[in-house]
């Protein structure tokens, strides 16, 4: 919920307590009345929220990385890239507490590359220049491989757009593969992380990798892509939208196995059709997202992973009530 609700507060008091239940001005970040700091790419991490805010006149603005635990004396500024704007974005909390934050920043004398921040000691990584000179990899999709310290992502080299590993605590990074492109759509679940991606053969499907090999996990849609996308973690599975040629975009789960990849329930029965789920959301254990059964309307749904057990709440029974914003 702090993700979507902080950036437009702080947007009208440039790092408002969410922690008090009266609203008072944590900090004036820039002084400078008719600038503001224009806050933006808000996300909690440990025990901090981090987030991009410029605190110089528009004449010569600097976005640079901040952080703040709801307290004036905490709210303070990482600098990334003295004498000009860093542009943090993509920053994600790692590690077992979420004691590392990972983010996509504009260095000195580097494009946008990867950046290591470690909160418990205050400490920022040297720039990890993934492509090196001017040019921008660009990473995002941080995530890590359970039961280590390293993570994978998506990054920009000379060869397309590939999967790299860094470590939260070495930093430096490897290409973990030369043949995949387009790595997206990234959850983990048991020892490997799962993703979308083309290795120009089956068209884009779903991979997974330990950090050292890639595995397709299953050729969903054997005549194109099934272009998985909502990878969302309940429990020990993934669950996704996928198009198999033949049912249009519909729920899938995945237990890492090819055999456990299955379709959970085709929810629009008209051939080629699809429901088109989106917003999966894991509501203590149980997906929640919304679809289109092609009979009620967009309307929420809920599944616990079977056929008999995904349902639909018909909120509005005469038109689609068109759910939006789900959040836990």
């Amino acid at each position: 919920m702090i993700k979507r609700v902080l950036p437009s507060i702080l947007a009208i008091f440039c790092a408002f307590n969410l922690f008090s239940q009266t609203p008072s001005l944590v900090k004036n970040i820039n002084t400078n009345a008719s600038t503001g700091c224009q806050p933006g790419e808000v996300t909690k991490a440990g025990n901090v929220v981090f987030f991009r805010a410029n605190d110089q006149a528009s004449t010569n603005p600097d976005f640079e990385l901040w952080r703040t635990d709801a307290t004036n004396a905490g709210t303070v500024k990482i600098s990334i890239n003295s004498g000009a704007s860093g542009f943090p974005k993509n920053g994600k909390g790692l590690g077992s507490s979420n004691n590392y934050f990972v983010f996509n920043g504009v260095g000195v004398g580097t494009g946008s590359e990867l950046f290591i921040y470690n909160i418990s000691s205050s400490s920022l990584s040297p720039v990890i220049d993934v492509y090196s000179g001017a040019n921008s990899s660009d990473p995002d999709g941080f995530t890590q491989i359970p039961n280590t310290t390293d993570f994978v992502y998506a990054a920009t080299d000379a060869t397309g757009r590939r999967l790299y590993k860094s470590s939260l605590t070495s930093g430096g990074f490897t290409k973990v593969d030369n043949n995949l492109l387009n790595p997206t759509e990234f959850a983990a679940i048991g020892t490997e992380v799962f993703f979308a991606a083309s290795n120009g053969v089956d068209g884009v499907e779903l991979w997974k990798t330990n950090g050292t090999t890639v595995t397709l996990v299953k050729d969903i849609n054997t005549s194109g892509s099934s272009n998985p996308e909502n990878l969302t973690v309940v429990g020990n599975q993934i669950y996704f939208t996928a198009d198999d040629g033949v049912n249009g975009i519909e729920l899938w789960k995945t237990d890492g196995t090819n055999s456990g990849t299955v379709l959970v329930k085709n929810i629009n029965t008209t051939a080629g059709v699809g429901s088109n789920p989106s917003q999966l959301t894991n509501v203590n254990g149980k997906l929640v997202f919304v679809a289109d059964n092609g009979n009620s309307g967009s309307e929420l749904f809920y599944s616990d992973g079977t056929d008999a057990g995904t349902k639909f709440n018909d909120i509005n029974t005469s038109t689609s009530s068109s759910p939006t914003g789900l959040t836990t």
